[in-house]
């Protein structure tokens, strides 16, 4: 059947920026936006939502505020930058994919099926920086901290209940260090640098449902280490 749905909503930022001094910079906002609806093109085409046994999904509704401080100046006489931020986000009707049950309508197991999950939070902050111990060495890193939680994630789907929780894809903690080395080379060669990195986070779940329906879908954390060496205008 030719089924049509207009979706719309409006998107909005205020917010106030102040420049305390020549280095320092803060900043406090608030933004409003929405990602479109639509239709399920495998669900039976019921113009009614996915919770209640149709083929159609709500638009997904987002609200946040964030204040934060930038830096860029000396430290000790040494150049250095910084920046950090905190935040808060709520989410309605939040978007998720779903397999419903296989005794669902048409044998739905194997399909996904969007469905809106009534409400999450997600709150945190986020740091970093940089500086320039000598000309020939910067130290840098950063670090993010994410608390995501569904504040309400009770859905029935096709007549079957859902609970969703925790968040997937949502590590609490991540981050990295890195130093850089200038090494000297002969005039006229061009600039080599040595850069080591060491990226790390915490354990986070892969499905959005691991307390209820998808236990053992937690990966625990882990750490990378990389190395990188760059050789800019070779001998000219």
């Amino acid at each position: 059947p030719d089924q049509r749905k207009n979706f719309s909503d409006p998107s909005w930022e205020v917010g106030l920026e102040y420049k305390v001094d020549a280095d320092w910079f803060a900043y406090l906002k608030t933004r409003g936006s929405f990602r479109s609806g639509g239709f399920n093109g495998a669900a039976p085409p019921v113009t009614a939502t996915a919770t209640g046994g149709g083929n159609l999904f709500g638009s997904e509704h987002t609200q946040d505020i964030e204040g934060g401080v930038k830096f860029s100046g000396d430290v000790m006489g040494r150049p250095a930058s910084f920046a950090a931020a905190a935040f808060v986000q709520w989410i309605q009707d939040v978007q998720r994919v779903e397999f419903p049950d296989p005794d669902g309508p048409g044998g739905l197991a194997s399909i996904a099926v969007t469905a809106n999950v009534p409400s999450s939070r997600i709150w945190g902050f986020e740091a970093q920086g940089a500086v320039r111990p000598s000309a020939w060495l910067e130290l840098g890193g950063s670090l993010a901290y994410t608390k995501a939680t569904f504040t309400n994630g009770n859905i029935t789907l096709f007549g079957n209940p859902y609970s969703y929780g925790p968040v997937g894809d949502t590590p609490k903690f991540s981050g990295t260090a890195y130093a850089q080395v200038a090494l000297p080379v002969g005039e006229g060669m061009g600039d080599v640098s040595l850069r080591g990195e060491v990226y790390g986070q915490s354990a986070q779940y892969f499905s959005n449902a691991a307390a209820s329906i998808a236990p053992g879908t937690r990966l625990p954390g882990y750490a990378l280490l990389s190395t990188r060496l760059d050789w800019k205008g070779i001998a000219g």
